[in-house]
C-alpha cells in the first residue's frame, strides 16, 4: 500500500527502500533567450561527456543553437579584402617599382598579425608563385620581382637552417609541433626553402643579357641588397613585435634566433651585392660570384 508520502510498504513484511526518481520539469512557455544561455558563456562542465556511450547532451542549448540565425554579414568586413585587391591591381597594372613597393608595405602594414602569422617562407613562396602565373600571363614583360626573390630565398634557407646546427633538435621538434614524419619534414622543408632558391636561380641565369637589365629595372631606385633585408625585418616586426619569433615558430633562446638574424642579414647583403652586380652587368649570376 502507499502511505500519503509517497512511501512503498508491504503488508506483514518490513518496507523496503526504492530508488527514487526525481524529474525536472522545464518551463516551455518562457521565452528561449531566458532558457538558454550562449556558448560563450556556458561553463565547460555542464558539456562534459558522462560514462555511457551517448554522452551528455545540453538540450536548452541545442535547442537555443538551433533557433538562433545567423548575423548579417556587415559591409564593414569588406574593408580588408578590398584593401588587398586594391594593392594587388596596383602592383599588377602600374608595374613600377613604387607601386609594388607601396603595394608590398600596404599588405604588411593592413593585414596585421592575425593573417600575418604565416611563416615567412610561405609570403616568400606566394610571392614567386605570383610572379611565375604573371610570367606565364605576359610573357613579354620582364620578371622584375626576381631578384628580390632570389636574394630573399637563399636567406631565408640559410636562416632557417642554420638553427639546425646551433640546435639539433631543431627539425624533430618543428616536424611534431607540424605533426609530420621526419623524411616528410625534410622533404617540406626542401620544397619550400631551398628549391625557391634554385628556380630564382636558374630562371634568373636564363634570362638573355638584355632581358636581364630589364628584369633588373626597379633595383636602380629600391636596391637589391639592401631591400628584401629591410622587408624581412619589417615582417617580424610586423608579426612578432621584434625578431624573437617564438609564436612564430617555436621558443627558442635569444641568441638562436639573433644567429639566424645575423646569417639572413649576411646572406641579404652578400647575394644582394652580387644580384646587383650582375644586374648592372648583365652578366649571369654565375659569372659574378
Amino acid at each position: 500500500m502507499l502511505s500519503e508520502v509517497g512511501e512503498l510498504h508491504r503488508i506483514g513484511a518490513p518496507p523496503t527502500r526504492v530508488t527514487a526518481i526525481k524529474m525536472v520539469l522545464v518551463d516551455h512557455t518562457a521565452p528561449v533567450a531566458a532558457r538558454t544561455r550562449s556558448s560563450a558563456q556556458v561553463d565547460e562542465t555542464e558539456m562534459k561527456r558522462s560514462a555511457s556511450f551517448a554522452g551528455t547532451v545540453n538540450i536548452g542549448l541545442a535547442l537555443g543553437d538551433q533557433n538562433k540565425q545567423k548575423p548579417l554579414p556587415d559591409w564593414r568586413d569588406l574593408i580588408l579584402p578590398g584593401c588587398y585587391g586594391a594593392l594587388a591591381g596596383l602592383a599588377m597594372s602600374v608595374r613600377a617599382s613604387w607601386a609594388s613597393c607601396a603595394a608590398g608595405l600596404g599588405l604588411l602594414l593592413c593585414a596585421g598579425p592575425p593573417l600575418l602569422s604565416s611563416t615567412y617562407t610561405i609570403w616568400n613562396c606566394t610571392a614567386l608563385i605570383a610572379q611565375l602565373c604573371d610570367a606565364f600571363v605576359r610573357i613579354d614583360v620582364p620578371p622584375r620581382l626576381l631578384p628580390y626573390l632570389l636574394v630573399n630565398s637563399w636567406a631565408i634557407f640559410f636562416s632557417f637552417n642554420v638553427m639546425a646546427i646551433l640546435y639539433p633538435s631543431h627539425y624533430r621538434e618543428l616536424a611534431t609541433r607540424i605533426d609530420a614524419s621526419m623524411p616528410y619534414f625534410h622533404f617540406l622543408n626542401t620544397l619550400g626553402h631551398f628549391v625557391p632558391g634554385l628556380l630564382c636561380w636558374w630562371w634568373f641565369d636564363s634570362l638573355a643579357n638584355q632581358q636581364r637589365i630589364e628584369a633588373c629595372a626597379w633595383t636602380h631606385t629600391v636596391p637589391v641588397a639592401y631591400a628584401s633585408c629591410l622587408f624581412h625585418i619589417a615582417w617580424a616586426f610586423r608579426v612578432a613585435g621584434g625578431l624573437l619569433l617564438d609564436h612564430v615558430y617555436l621558443k627558442r633562446p635569444r641568441f638562436q634566433w639573433y644567429v639566424a638574424w645575423a646569417t639572413g642579414t649576411c646572406v641579404h647583403l652578400y647575394v644582394g651585392r652580387v644580384v646587383a652586380a650582375a644586374c648592372a652587368s648583365g652578366a649571369s649570376l654565375s659569372n659574378s660570384l
